[in-house]
């Protein structure tokens, strides 16, 4: 029973193995119909033109016999029954045309021309080097091809006798030695790829059997699940409606707020616009613009679908809008860059308070009513730091003016916000034109997301 199952197991990879081939023959049959062209065209005018003309057709019509067997071979239905003889004439017609490859060594060798000599050589060795990697897989077709082709030129080389041709005829056997180590290690390869994967074909099949009967056992396992799923659906629907009220209750939640603090701004408005005192008015708008950027982060998170995190891009932006409405700057701009940053409310707060601090410094003080304009980028930095710069290329702040010992209300909030909300420091920069504050500070929910990075990296809003 083994011996038969043996047997079996060899023939089919035998079969494997010359269909493989047979698979691979047709691009062997294309190159030498294209190299022989190609030679002949070199060798017109240097050899005689009816030794050239019947070579040519010789090697043509081989050809189109071979290409006319291999479609033969590949349109029979079953060609296991004559696996002998299909092999059979496969070494025969490669023996063949390598005979007539060999014979252009001797009968269209010229030699006055020892480039045009080499020319053939290179020729031959590049249709030995193609049957490498198309026929090795079964050795005798490789050999019947590649022992007539390459052993007329050596010798042919030999008989010259010259150094160069001595040399040229050493190379010829070495690369015929190269060529012929190679093809027997494919052919060794070849084979035990085809055993490995004709011997595991019967260990596959018992393993199908093995996990459908496992399979089955799952399904009943499933069943199983199921039921205990379908009770564990039901909590989930439950826990699910819970979690949708208590974001709707936020969501109305910060609305309230906002709308409430909208209502402080338009009382200050109603009340600024009735001061004669204009310290007094300019005192109104700076606390209006603060109630207002505390009121745009109960904003955003209502219209987000995430009330958790604040998209700086988006906070900044919007900001920088209402400012610029409220300081009628219209001949200034806000340029914001924010590489998908997100915060969370406690944070966003604060470095927004500080933005609306500088920037509204900026457009008070920076460019005394002329064009200008603001850059805002925000970036992570080392691990689980944010970084927040402001610049501007206004007039620059007065060199006596320190931030950590500020007597305006404003600078004084950007400093203690900074340090005692944020948990961070914030520099000023006097080396450029204009002033440029770093804002760097530690962000408590971490690195931002890569979704975030991937939804909202690298925009820049201008304003």
């Amino acid at each position: 029973m083994d011996e038969c199952r043996n047997a079996q197991t060899q023939h089919r990879i035998r079969l494997e193995i010359v269909s493989q081939v047979f698979g691979r023959a047709s691009i062997a049959v294309i190159g030498t119909m294209i190299n022989a062209v190609i030679l002949t065209f070199v060798l017109w005018g240097r050899t005689a033109h009816n030794a050239l003309a019947t070579w040519l057709a010789l090697t043509l019509v081989t050809t189109a016999l071979r290409y006319i067997f291999i479609k033969r071979f590949q349109q029979t239905a079953d060609p296991t029954r004559n696996i002998d003889r299909w092999e059979r004439w496969l070494v025969i017609g490669l023996g063949f045309s390598g005979f007539l490859w060999g014979a252009s060594a001797i009968f269209l060798f010229p030699l006055d021309s020892t480039a045009h000599q080499a020319f053939i050589a290179f020729s031959i060795a590049g249709m030995v080097a193609g049957a490498v990697g198309v026929f090795s897989a079964i050795m005798a077709a490789f050999l019947a091809f590649s022992i007539p082709a390459l052993l007329p030129v050596a010798i042919r080389f030999m008989l010259i006798g010259d150094t160069v041709h001595l040399a040229m005829a050493f190379m010829t056997v070495l690369f015929a030695l190269l060529t012929f180590a190679t093809a027997k290690h494919i052919n060794e390869g070849t084979r035990e790829l085809v055993t490995l994967k004709e011997t595991f074909s019967d260990q596959l099949a018992h393993r199908t059997a093995e996990l459908q009967r496992l399979n089955a056992q799952y399904k009943e396992e499933i069943n199983e699940r199921k039921k205990t799923e379908a009770a564990l659906q039901t909590s989930e629907a439950r826990i699910e409606k819970a979690l949708q009220e208590k974001t709707m209750l936020l969501q109305e939640i910060h609305h309230r707020v906002k709308n409430n603090m909208q209502v402080i701004i338009s009382l200050m408005h109603l009340q600024a616009s009735q001061l004669k005192d204009v310290k007094l008015t300019l005192c109104f708008k700076e606390a209006s613009s603060r109630v207002n950027a505390m009121a745009l982060i109960h904003n955003i998170l209502y219209e987000s679908n995430s009330i958790a995190e604040v998209r700086l891009s988006d906070y900044f932006k919007r900001l920088a809008d209402s400012l610029l409405r409220i300081y009628n700057a219209p001949g200034v701009q806000i340029s914001i860059k924010a590489d998908g940053c997100h915060l969370s409310m406690d944070q966003a707060i604060p470095c927004g308070l500080i933005l609306n601090e500088l920037i509204s410094n900026s457009l008070k003080h920076a460019f005394r009513g002329l064009s200008g304009h603001i850059r805002i980028e925000a970036f992570p930095c080392e691990r689980d730091r944010y970084v927040v710069v402001v610049q501007d290329n206004g007039v620059g702040l007065p060199d006596d003016v320190d931030l950590h010992h500020a007597s305006t209300l404003g600078l004084k909030l950007v400093s203690g916000l900074a340090v005692q909300q944020l948990g961070g420091q914030i520099d000023i920069d006097r080396s450029t034109q204009g002033t440029s504050f770093r804002l760097q500070f530690k962000d408590q929910n971490g690195f931002p997301s890569p979704h975030a990075l991937l939804s909202d990296g690298g925009n820049t809003h201008t304003t």
